[in-house]
Formats: structure tokens, C-alpha cells, sequence
């Protein structure tokens, strides 16, 4: 069995909307009722605002395991 660690870290707003799917995010947390839409507007702002002060980091982080399973 292996594994891998991986990181993916982006200063880009628009980078980051595009493959961490921010936007997305922030719609699933209205619909689960965790934000109201104002708030995750201002949210989505104030990531853009960060990214124009090249102060934004995302980060998505994972691990992806394989291997085989031996018969018998």
C-alpha cells in the first residue's frame, strides 16, 4: 500500500474560484443554511479583496492511497 501527500496553494482569486470552486462552496453553504447569501457574497468579496493585496492563500490539501490486494 502507498500513499501521497499533496498541497495545492494559490494566491490567485480567480485561479482559485476556478479549481478550488469557491463559488460553489459558498452556494452549498447557503442552501445547508450555514451562510445567509449576503454573507457569503461578502465572503467571496473580501477573498477577491485579499487577492487584489496579494494577501490570499487557499490551500487544498489531500492524500490519495493505493495498492493491491493479494488473493488468498
Amino acid at each position: 500500500m502507498a500513499h501521497r501527500q499533496t498541497q495545492l496553494s494559490l494566491g490567485d482569486f480567480r485561479s482559485a474560484v476556478v479549481l478550488f470552486g469557491l463559488e460553489g462552496v459558498a452556494r452549498t453553504a447557503v442552501q445547508a443554511g450555514a451562510l445567509g447569501p449576503r454573507d457569503a457574497a461578502r465572503w467571496l468579496r473580501s477573498l477577491q479583496q485579499a487577492g487584489e493585496r496579494d494577501e490570499l492563500n487557499v490551500t487544498l490539501k489531500g492524500a490519495i492511497a493505493s495498492g493491491l490486494r493479494l488473493a488468498g
